[in-house]
């Protein structure tokens, strides 16, 4: 078996890496736009934490409005609308809410 001189084996590979595309190093606006992106995925991974550890009572922030039994119209105002239960008692020991 004929061995191929080392310095045509490393020519070869030389020429070869010249062939393939550099990977091109990101730049500071890239760089800055992932670090935003994984900052509001943590944001809102902590959201949805509070979210169902809190709610209220038995809601929990954003469900839907059909997902309540008995709610009724109370208000709008500025486009907001308002809406109650009558099974809900808005008091706190003495006080009216």
């Amino acid at each position: 078996m004929k061995r191929k001189p080392v310095m045509l084996v490393l020519a070869a590979a030389c020429a070869a890496m010249a062939l393939v595309p550099a990977m091109a190093a990101p730049t500071a606006q890239q760089l800055a736009r992932q670090k935003a992106d994984e900052n509001a995925r943590m944001a809102q991974k902590k959201v949805d934490r509070l979210d169902a550890d809190n709610g209220f009572r038995n809601a929990k922030f954003g469900m839907p409005l059909s997902s309540f039994k008995g709610m009724v119209p109370s208000g709008e105002e500025e486009g907001i609308k308002y809406y109650t239960r009558a099974t809900d008692s808005l008091k706190v020991e003495e006080a009216s809410v």
